[in-house]
């Protein structure tokens, strides 16, 4: 019941989060060998979810930890929507760095997850911020990853139909207590977005399905915002981002791992882009997109429900290092070997 995590000093006391003036599920059913079993039953599940504190702090620095505050909560799912046995995972996401993931498929790494009890409840350590709370009922053993087709996914909202946001302060608690969570489709906040259309190719100009669109605020960064679905059969792909921002679109053919692997597909928006109007430099750009040089990142910029389209990219090979050296190498050897000839050749 404890597997992957490590009670420490640093874990809440039992009281403070499955017990609250509550008895523990089975602790009064008579007693005997089946209450036993009842009470050690839930007071795993309670030590499992005091001790995610100390789990989720177990990989922010030490100088950043002691900074860290403490959210809870008890997470109220839609009218009809049951809570899984195993709970819900609850993702928290840093409302400056803009939106969660609202769509299948689409990708956006947490700042934190954790797992809540049966019964909704949870308790996560975070770093000072404001944050959004997304819920995705997805059973154990099943891994990462954003949601997927048929999964059931949730998020905070307020009554206006936004993103609701909890603050959580440096040292301290913060007991949000009961949250209700809505389907994204219920969040009006979506319609203030701007949505970046556009099309992903191979060298040759045919459609390349199945690309990651991975948006940053600088094309140098390691670490993308968010991450698009999956293109389309027809190349296609379409993502929303918050208002008023400068952005650098990217695409890649897998975002397993580090840096895309030799042999791999990559490409940027502005980069030998087959669309002849975009990628070369001009007087007045696309609506949304920023002047640029050919072979430049163009930035792309748009205001509260505006679409922009026409954002294509092409991709590319990535060029295997090993064997570029060995060619290199062997052009090197060549080239000295036919030096090395030529006084004799001419005697």
């Amino acid at each position: 019941m404890m597997s992957g995590y490590r009670c420490s000093d640093r874990c809440w006391p039992v009281a403070g989060v499955a017990g609250q003036g509550r008895k523990i599920r089975g602790a009064a059913t008579g007693g005997g060998a089946f209450g036993l079993r009842a009470v050690i039953l839930g007071l795993c599940l309670a030590l499992a979810l005091v001790c995610a504190v100390s789990a989720a702090r177990a990989g922010v620095p030490g100088f950043l930890r002691a900074r860290m505050g403490v959210l809870r909560g008890v997470i109220q799912l839609p009218p009809g929507v049951e809570m899984p046995a195993d709970g819900a995972i609850v993702a928290f996401f840093d409302r400056r760095k803009g939106p969660p993931p609202t769509e299948v498929g689409m990708h956006r790494v947490p700042e934190m997850v954790v797992r809540s009890d049966p019964e909704g409840r949870f308790g996560v350590s975070l770093l000072p911020g404001s944050y959004m709370i997304g819920v995705l009922l997805r059973p154990r053993g099943v891994g990462p990853g954003p949601p997927r087709p048929g999964e059931q996914f949730f998020f905070a909202m307020t009554p206006d139909g936004r993103f609701a946001t909890f603050a959580v302060q440096s040292k301290a608690t913060t007991d949000a207590g009961v949250i209700a969570v809505a389907p994204p489709q219920q969040i009006r906040e979506l319609t203030e977005f701007v949505t970046v259309r556009g099309r992903v190719f191979d060298e040759q100009g045919r459609p390349f399905a199945g690309a990651r669109i991975l948006v940053k605020q600088d094309p140098r960064m390691a670490r993308p915002l968010f991450v698009s679905a999956p293109s389309a059969a027809d190349g296609s792909y379409a993502i929303k981002l918050p208002p008023d921002t400068t952005y650098y679109i990217v695409a890649r053919q897998n975002i397993q791992g580090g840096r895309p692997a030799p042999g791999s597909y990559v490409g940027t928006f502005g980069k030998r882009s087959p669309e002849p109007s975009i990628g070369q430099k001009v007087a007045t750009p696309l609506a949304g997109v920023g002047p640029g040089g050919v072979g430049e990142a163009l930035p792309v910029r748009g205001a509260a429900g505006e679409v922009i389209d026409h954002v294509d990219i092409t991709m590319f090979r990535v060029p295997d290092p090993e064997a570029n050296r060995r060619k290199y190498k062997k052009e090197e050897r060549a080239s000295e070997d036919g030096q090395g000839r030529g006084p004799l050749r001419g005697r």
